[in-house]
């Protein structure tokens, strides 16, 4: 008998079918019972086959008990995404004893919490997770105390990290990122809602950037750990967000530059400790001080929004420090203002390009409802690419025709009265040379 074998191309088609339908495949986790289950053993999963591919997504109806998921594959597993949904508020637990590798083919992987359960979450805890495509952590309902999505795991291999998360509130349904040494190398954007860490490394490669508020209000909080040191550079978007820290011993620093396309509010909840930003602080945005901490500015800052002092925090400019002011006419120009208390032991530098009067004011510190203090030893004033004033005691600080006074906050451009004097022979000359041109156009009309 003749047996007629396929060709190539049917062969290749073949082929390519079933690496699609492996792709495509879900397998759902399917506990019986409270406990821990085996990802090696196929009566886990519906339909019983280990899931282990490129494309494979995982995923597990949040039923009447919490359960844990064991990675007991050697060498290690693929998949495209996980799921908990379902109505009920109990947690699912990965434990990848093995690794665990994130792959959809290069249409990005992803982590999703749409359970509508107050209290549901997934935890991926231990070993490793490899990134080799892009990773999104979309968590879309519940207030887990514990965080509605949690990684404990070490992230590794290449992949941009997007999270969005319903909840902007760091004590519930906040997503945690806590791998004790990440080196996996791509950006992080949290596009909206809380984001705890709790290591230097959480965010990766130290030259990864870390995108905030992209769609919406996002918080960034550094929790339970103390001295902490973030060096990723972070870029705070429209959405505005908060960047803090819960730690009630100790201080932590974010050494990175921040970048302020929106509202940044500054967190440090504990009275005994700094929130301390080392580096330029840019952009256009504006700066609020919250919580009842210090937050310490000891970097050549450029922003040139307002800077405000929230109701029971500190803000510190340390000696170290810039704080830009941008001035236009008619009193034009950002402010450091607000209801709590401000220590000023660095340097005012005032950007006047847009100031073309001979004469004005500018409030730079609304001292009428801040708690203020000038350190007389170290604080200054300085125009940009220009000189610095003169502290001529008593809290008056001159520069030319320019003064700042301490008692008051404001910045004055008075001219001498030689300057006045050339001024209005100037204005004067101006006024007759246009009254003649006017005499001479109305003789020609007339002729």
């Amino acid at each position: 008998m003749k047996i007629n074998f396929p060709s190539n191309a049917l062969l290749g088609l073949l082929t390519t079918a079933l690496a699609l339908s492996s792709a495509n495949a879900q397998s759902t986790f399917v506990p019986t019972a409270a406990g821990t289950y085996n990802w090696s053993a196929n009566a886990t999963w519906s339909p019983a086959s280990v899931p282990n591919a490129s494309g494979v997504s995982i995923a597990k109806s949040a039923g009447p008990s919490s359960n844990t998921l064991s990675q007991d594959v050697v060498s290690g597993v693929t998949i495209g995404s996980v799921t908990l949904n379902g109505t009920s508020g109990n947690t699912w637990t990965i434990a990848p004893v093995n690794s665990i590798t994130f792959n959809n083919g290069g249409s990005g992987a992803s982590i999703s919490r749409t359970s509508s359960a107050a209290g549901g979450r997934i935890a991926i805890t231990t070993g490793n997770i490899i990134l080799a495509d892009n990773l999104t952590l979309t968590n879309t309902d519940g207030t887990s105390a514990s965080g509605s999505i949690v990684t404990t795991s070490l992230i590794s291999g290449t992949g941009n990290l997007t999270i969005s998360n319903s909840s902007n509130s760091i004590t519930l349904g906040h997503v945690q990122i806590t791998g004790s040494a990440n080196t996996f190398v791509g950006s992080t954007t949290i596009q909206q809602g809380a984001v705890n860490f709790n290591n230097n490394s959480s965010f990766g490669n130290a030259s990864n950037t870390i995108r905030v508020g992209t769609a919406g209000a996002a918080t960034l909080m550094s929790i339970l750990s103390t001295n902490l040191n973030l060096a990723n550079n972070i870029e705070v978007e429209t959405g505005g967000a908060t960047i803090g820290s819960t730690s009630i011993s100790g201080n932590n620093t974010y050494s990175g530059t921040v970048t302020l396309g929106g509202t940044t509010t500054t967190s440090s909840l504990s009275g005994s400790t700094a929130l301390r930003f080392t580096n330029v602080i840019s952009g256009g945005g504006s700066l609020v001080t919250g919580g009842t901490g210090t937050t310490q500015l000891s970097g050549v800052n450029t922003y040139t929004g307002n800077t405000t002092a929230g109701t029971g925090s500190t803000l510190s400019l340390t000696s170290a420090g810039e704080i830009r002011f941008d001035l236009a006419n008619a009193g034009v120009g950002n402010q450091i203002l607000g209801a709590g208390t401000a220590n000023f032991a660095g340097r005012f530098r005032l950007d006047v390009a847009d100031v073309t009067t001979p004469a004005g004011s500018w409030t730079l510190v609304n001292v009428g409802t801040l708690t203020e203090t000038f350190d007389a030893g170290t604080f200054g004033l300085a125009f940009l690419s220009g000189p610095t004033f003169t502290n001529v005691g008593g809290g008056l600080y001159t520069s030319g025709d320019w003064s700042f006074t301490t008692g008051t906050g404001v910045l004055t451009l008075v001219p001498e009265p030689s300057t006045w004097a050339l001024f209005g022979g100037g204005l004067l000359a101006l006024i007759i040379f246009r009254r003649r041109r006017a005499l001479v156009a109305s003789r020609d009309a007339l002729a």
